[in-house]
């Protein structure tokens, strides 16, 4: 093969890798979808989050009571669009002017991490596990 052909060759090659979608981002978008509870906070925040195939996001809120081993909804859900780009979960919300990033820190079949950047210092890390529905982890028995 002459170095001509071999460079055309090469280009086409990474003009293809560079243009296509990459494999793993397909999959990331595809494996966040469905129902995800979150393991409950310290201070008893224990939210459900749904992404769907659309782009659409609801988180529902619970609180629990670790005391008497009960949880509430005092919240309306949440609905914004999301989109996943670069290992992160960008949340656009119709109403408001701060939408969120979250890095996505672990993602497979049952478990999701993802960490919220407040400032260059703190961050909060939240740590989901797939549910088949709106069903808070809130210890209740």
């Amino acid at each position: 093969m002459n170095k001509n052909i071999k460079l055309t060759v090469t280009a086409l090659l990474a003009g293809i890798v560079i243009c296509s979608p990459p494999q793993a981002l397909a999959d990331k978008n595809k494996l966040i979808q469905g129902y995800w509870a979150m393991i409950p906070l310290n201070n008893g925040i224990a939210n459900v989050a749904y992404f769907g195939e659309n782009g659409d996001a609801t988180l529902y809120p619970f609180l629990c009571d670790f005391k008497s081993r009960t949880f509430s909804s005092p919240e309306q859900p949440e609905i914004s669009k999301y989109e996943v780009k670069n290992n992160t979960i960008y949340l656009f919300y119709k109403d408001i002017d701060d939408n969120h990033k979250l890095a996505i820190k672990k993602l497979d079949q049952k478990h999701l991490v993802l960490e919220q950047l407040h400032t260059p210092q703190f961050s909060s890390t939240f740590e989901y596990q797939r549910v088949d529905r709106i069903k808070s982890l809130c210890p209740t028995d």
